[in-house]
This record gives structure tokens, sequence and C-alpha cells, in this order.
């Protein structure tokens, strides 16, 4: 990405750059002034070229830094850690090219120390999350706006694109004072200049998409189990805090079943994990057809799921579910009709809000019940 990025900046440099010798041989070859002017331009693209790169390395810090702190995945700390010696030296590189103008360095600094103070908080979540956990990590980073915090860094470095995208225009312009040219090379060299700024952008902006929707699937990966495709751990825990809070009456119960396939173990032993992968694929569609439209499915472990059912229901309807849900695993079956092992299903039940108002209450009692029927389908 970063790569692809720079050879699209380079290419497009060179292409403009390419204009201001032609057309400037052509119409100033013997003036001193043209020297002076070839050489603010270089100045003034140079700093674009890192200013460009400054962006895509922020882009890309964030995108390894918050790929991390989502999954725990440390191979995202690889791009991580390239983005962040990148933009250390790019930011060197724009610092020292920008000591020929103070007001370029004024604004080169700051940009310096927002960059500079993001990847300490970015730093500073990664190593919370390695030592205290994601819980405390996440703080870190969602402290402080990181939304507006990187909008800053944006609007500061596109500032310095600003004022250099207008100095070029202003140095083409006295140039190519040429009357019977000076329209054209006006023309042509603004259209360059204009150009450059906004294929730039638009490779940045392709950038942001592409790393927007690798965003949304790492968070997606982080909150859905990868075998099944249904919610895990996670999203039920937080899904059932969220209800929880916006239940301040207590108006809105809900039943908790905790699923457990009895015997699953087995499965993965004698016929292997292909196997046992497959029966949890083909459990959780089973289960989804014995389950209303609005319910939750939720996978929590290897063999142990949860359902949530929205609203009050009888005890008989409750046991009809039950039910509905042990017939639906077994007809027709998911093993060879000679496994010596009996698989089936064991369900123990919680309501919200009688048996508890968390999460960890209402499994407590539902993994009671579930241990329970277990114990008499054992005995049985």
């Amino acid at each position: 990405m970063q790569n692809r990025l720079a050879w699209s900046v380079g290419a497009l440099i060179a292409f403009l750059v390419g204009i201001t010798l032609v057309f400037g041989i052509q119409t100033s070859l013997k003036r001193a002034q043209f020297k002076k002017d070839f050489k603010s331009l270089l100045f003034h693209h140079r700093i674009i070229t890192l200013s460009l790169k400054l962006l895509s390395d922020a882009k890309d810090l964030e995108t390894g830094q918050r790929g991390f702190l989502l999954t725990g995945d440390s191979s995202y700390l690889e791009p991580y850690q390239n983005s962040r010696t990148s933009i250390l030296a790019h930011l060197d590189m724009l610092l020292s090219a920008s000591q020929k103008s103070p007001a370029i360095l004024a604004q080169a600094e700051a940009s310096g120390q927002l960059l500079a103070r993001e990847i300490s908080i970015l730093n500073r979540a990664i190593v919370t999350q390695e030592v205290s956990g994601q819980k405390r990590a996440l703080q870190i980073v969602t402290t402080g706006e990181p939304k507006r915090r990187m909008d800053n860094l944006r609007s500061s470095i596109g500032n310095i694109l600003l004022t250099q995208n207008r100095e070029i225009v202003l140095i083409e312009a006295r140039t190519y004072k040429d009357r019977r040219n000076v329209k054209r090379n006006f023309l042509i060299f603004m259209g360059g200049s204009v150009s450059f700024i906004i294929i730039a952008l638009f490779i940045i902006l392709g950038e942001i998409r592409k790393n927007s929707r690798l965003m949304k699937r790492l968070e997606n990966e982080s909150s859905h189990d990868e075998l099944t495709g249904i919610p895990n751990r996670r999203f039920l825990q937080e899904w059932i805090r969220i209800e929880i809070l916006k239940d301040r009456n207590k108006e809105f119960p809900f039943l908790l079943l905790f699923l457990d396939l009895n015997h699953f173990k087995s499965i993965n032993d004698r016929l292997g994990h292909d196997v046992g992968d497959m029966v949890l694929k083909n459990a959780v569609k089973r289960f989804q057809t014995a389950l209303r439209e609005g319910d939750l499915l939720a996978r929590i472990g290897g063999d142990e799921f949860i359902a949530i059912i929205r609203g009050k229901i009888s005890r008989e309807e409750q046991n009809d579910l039950i039910m509905r849900l042990k017939k639906t695993l077994l007809q027709p079956s998911l093993l060879p009709k000679d496994f010596p092992v009996r698989f089936g299903l064991s369900v123990g039940v919680a309501t919200y809000p009688e048996d508890g108002e968390t999460l960890d209450a209402l499994l407590l009692i539902a993994d009671k019940g579930m241990y329970e029927d277990k114990q008499t389908s054992h005995a049985s």
C-alpha cells in the first residue's frame, strides 16, 4: 500500500518536474531568475512529497495499531513498527528540508509535535494491551477524541500542502511572463499543479477507503466467531451490557439459554477436527431454524452456545423451545449411524432480570442448569 502510493506520487512529481524543465528552458533559459525559481519548485515539490508520505504513514500506523488492539494478533505490530520508523525518517527529512523557510519549518514542527503525541498514545496503548489487557488499552486510544486528534494532524499537514501549492502557482506565474506564451504556460502549469494535488488526494482517499474496509473486517472478526460466523462472547457481553443499560425500569425481559453439545470432544477425538467443525456449523444452522428471527445466537466456547430470546415467555413455551432445539439437532443425525457415543444437547436456563442483571450472573445460573440437564441425560 505504502509503496504503491509512493510510486504514484513519484510518477506525478516526475511529470511535473518534466513540464517545468521543458517550458522553463524554452522561456527563461537565459534568465538568472530561472535557476532560482526552478530550485524553489523542486523544494516545494519535495515538501509536498514528504508531507503526503507522512499522511500515508500515519494511516498505516493507525491501521496496524488498531488491528493489534482489536484482534490481539501480534502480526499487526510489524506494519505498525515499519510505519513508525518511516514516519520518523520522513519527518526528519521534512524538518531538514524546511530549514530554508522559517514559515514551513514552523508548520513542519507543529505537525511533528502532533505526530509525536499520537505515536506516544499509540505506543502506550500497545504496551498497556500487552501488560493490562485490551480494555485498558482501548481506554487510552479513545480518551481525548481520537478522531479529533487525527483530524488535527491531517489539517496541519494539509496546511503545508496548500501553502506549497500556492507557492508553486506563484512561482509558475512569475517565471513565465512572456506575453506571447504566458496564457498557455500559466494554464499548463496551473493545471499540472492542481491536477497533482487532486490526483494525490484521490490516491490518499482511495487508501483511506481501503483502510476503512480493513477496519470493518477487523471489527467483524473481533466480534464474530470465525468458524460459524455467528457472534462471539465479546459481542454477547457488549450486547447484554447495552440492553441492560437501556432497560432501566426492567421492562424488557429476555431468556438466556446455555446450549452445550454432549460428547463433542469424543467426536473430535474419534472422527477428527474437520468432522467436528462440520458438526458445529451444521448445529448452528439447525439452532437458527428453531429460533425466531429476532433471537440472538452466540458461540462462547468450543461446544458452548448462548441463545437470547427476547420478551417474556411462559414455562410451557420455554419447554417447547428447548425440546425443539434438542430435536432439530438430532433429526436427521449429524453423525454416522454406527458412531458409538450418544450425541445430544444439554440446556440451562436463566431469565433477566429475575436470575440476574449481568451476563456473569445469568451464565452462572444457566451453567448450573445445563450441568443438571447433562447429568439427567447421562443417567437416562
